[in-house]
């Protein structure tokens, strides 16, 4: 993996770790390209590796080499049975690096189906992902797309582990949430558009998360009832003192935080962007699913939820159910018995 920053992909790998290093006779160890400490919990049990030298003292040539021979060096010293990668980025890189060592590769792909990681990974993604042991992948649309570019016929499809958040939330509360990095695709300013003009007196619209767009609405948008919280580590609380979380993403492979807002409790509503919410949400059941852009309809139904407590009751509980098939232990098992199947 790249780094310890806080994002899905990261809360995933520690997620996995934590668990596979309870089973018995495992020894698990994480690579990471950055000396960054992790967001997450990681149990000392897991070996952790970081490179002895700052990518950013390199230019970009210079430290792809580095990383290269870096990542070569800590696995001839690990001498894995198995190795699994996280991120089409650089999924590639990662097994290249590994030419001629002798173990089974898998890698997991994370974004939506299509993504263009730029015209060398393009190129490169095809290739390995056909060649190595198996590939991972979110939902049965990323499936199907991997196949047909890639010929690989050992694609397992296996969702985001969930963690259970334990608490009780209040369906009275009038907070809605929106967890995720400021970035175009996670369009928040879109939502806080809807946000302004709807009927929302005695509300409050919560952000958490950090990146590139978050100075930008922070200055546009001083209000006492638009509130900015950065990244929090405790994330938990925040979800169980909402009572709805609202999504406006326009691109997903398995959006974590509306994953989590649902095992909480909050009522939720999304767009029903490529891919992921779909997987999640049961449109009318246990949340929203709004067509991408469609800004009136979720405004319509975003008021509807804030003036009905009982619905918002009904969805959250309805939520946490179905959340429980993507309960942690379950989903790293899953992994698991993937990647291990050669090895019986």
């Amino acid at each position: 993996m790249l780094g310890f920053n806080p994002g899905g992909l990261e809360r995933v790998v520690s997620e996995l770790a934590t668990q596979w290093s309870k089973y018995s006779g495992v020894e698990c160890h994480i690579i990471t390209l950055t000396q960054n400490s992790s967001f997450y919990y990681i149990p000392d049990s897991v070996v952790i590796h970081k490179p002895d030298f700052d990518i950013k003292g390199f230019n970009k040539s210079h430290a792809v080499y580095k990383l290269f021979w870096y990542f070569r060096r800590e696995v001839k010293i690990i001498r894995p049975q198995i190795m699994i990668t996280f991120g089409g980025e650089f999924n590639a890189f990662f097994v290249l690096s590994c030419l001629g060592l002798k173990f089974y590769k898998y890698c997991c792909e994370r974004a939506r189906p299509g993504i263009s990681y730029g015209r060398i990974q393009n190129l490169l993604n095809p290739y390995i992902y056909k060649i190595i042991s198996g590939v991972v992948v979110q939902t049965d649309m990323a499936k199907v797309h991997l196949a047909k570019i890639t010929n690989q016929t050992n694609i397992a499809v296996i969702p985001n582990p969930i963690r259970h958040i334990k608490g009780s939330l209040n369906p009275s509360s009038k907070i809605i949430l929106n967890v995720g990095r400021f970035t175009r695709t996670k369009n928040q300013n879109e939502l806080i558009q809807i946000f302004r003009r709807m009927n929302s007196v005695g509300w409050k619209l919560s952000f958490l998360g950090d990146g590139p767009y978050l100075e930008g609405l922070r200055k546009n948008n001083k209000s006492e009832n638009i509130i900015f919280h950065g990244n929090i580590k405790e994330i938990d609380k925040y979800y169980l003192d909402s009572s709805i979380f609202a999504f406006t993403s326009l691109s997903e492979g398995f959006p974590n935080a509306l994953a989590e807002a649902m095992a909480a409790g909050c009522a939720c509503i999304s767009y029903d962007c490529v891919a992921g919410p779909s997987d999640i949400i049961d449109d009318g059941v246990n949340g929203f699913l709004i067509p991408v852009g469609d800004e009136e309809q979720y405004k319509e139904k975003l008021q509807l939820l804030m003036e009905n407590e009982d619905l918002r009751s009904r969805f959250g509980a309805a939520a946490r159910e179905k959340m429980k098939q993507f309960e942690t232990s379950k989903i790293a098992k899953c992994f698991y018995d993937f990647i291990t199947e050669p090895l019986e």
